[in-house]
């Protein structure tokens, strides 16, 4: 399995890529997966995969769910189009929301082992600060259960993070933890996080790409060129309203070093069995860029 580290790529991998043919494509029976999981950075890699789709041979995206709510056809949330995975072969290229065990399996046995995954992960506590954000204005709670704005409108700020910390636990990074295990020492699957693009963008960028496609393909440059329209470096007001203010970040984050509930202790062991190798996040004694990393990543949700 690879995983990307802080400073293995750069940005200059975009440039000077190879050019060859235009009859150059992808392995056709190669399928290109995109796995996710709830503020894992969804926003910025539907825009990656929608420009892959336009670009290459691979065709429109896939939006499937890897949730239990597809396992029941008589369930209320059933949705025929984002569960028909199940059922049937997995298209050639797709996002799944919930990246699970069971949609990992089912892949590898759709592709007969063809097929290139990207699955992104983030950091615990991060994620559980941006979905507590989120979840205070919306009631998308398929994939989380027992939050909302009625849930979490009747908590103080700490006592909502400490709920939402609980509710992910035992979903999103559930899920992203098994996930994790499953696919470990896979050559085709990819890991990277929100800490990737924030820290070095170009280079996740090409790394994500190169991953899907092979270094050649003669698009490579041009993906990479369209990205950086969405790197916040570059565009500070790309995200728009989408994500949380840098400021709530460093609030939450402050409530959280000085709480005493053992839920953050458990996230805390997540980061070990993530093997997530960038450090904790801290709100004292910043330097200007770490400032900079951590408001970034605020915005690529």
């Amino acid at each position: 399995m690879k995983f990307i580290l802080i400073l293995i790529v750069h940005g200059f991998f975009c440039e000077g890529i190879r050019l060859l043919s235009s009859s150059y494509q992808v392995k056709s029976e190669q399928m290109s997966i995109w796995g996710v999981h709830h503020k894992t950075g969804t926003f910025l890699l539907q825009h990656l995969a929608s420009d892959l789709a336009d670009k290459t041979d691979l065709g429109r995206v896939s939006f499937y769910e890897a949730t239990e709510t597809c396992a029941d056809e008589a369930s209320a949330n059933y949705d025929v189009e984002t569960c028909s995975w199940r059922q049937s072969s997995i298209n050639q290229h797709a996002m799944f929301w919930s990246m699970d065990r069971v949609a990992y399996e089912k892949l590898q046995k759709d592709s007969n082992g063809s097929f290139k995954l990207v699955h992104a992960i983030r950091d615990p506590v991060s994620l559980v600060v941006s979905a507590y954000n989120y979840h205070l204005e919306h009631f998308d709670t398929g994939i989380v259960p027992n939050t909302g704005p009625e849930v979490l409108g009747g908590f103080s700020l700490e006592e909502g993070l400490i709920h939402e910390a609980k509710m992910e636990y035992a979903s999103t990074l559930k899920v992203m933890l098994h996930m994790l295990e499953a696919s470990r020492n896979d050559p085709n699957v990819l890991i990277t996080s929100l800490e990737n693009f924030a820290h070095d963008f170009d280079g996740t960028v090409a790394t994500v790409y190169q991953h899907l496609l092979g270094k050649d393909h003669p698009q490579m440059a041009s993906l990479c060129e369209k990205a950086k329209f969405y790197d916040l470096k570059r565009h500070p007001g790309s995200a728009g309203d989408h994500s949380a203010t840098s400021q709530f970040h460093k609030e939450a984050l402050s409530i959280i070093q000085n709480s005493s509930d053992p839920i953050w202790s458990d996230l805390q062991k997540l980061r070990t069995a993530f093997n997530y190798d960038f450090p904790d996040l801290e709100i004292n004694g910043r330097s200007d860029a770490e400032s900079n990393f951590w408001d970034i990543l605020s915005h690529y949700e």
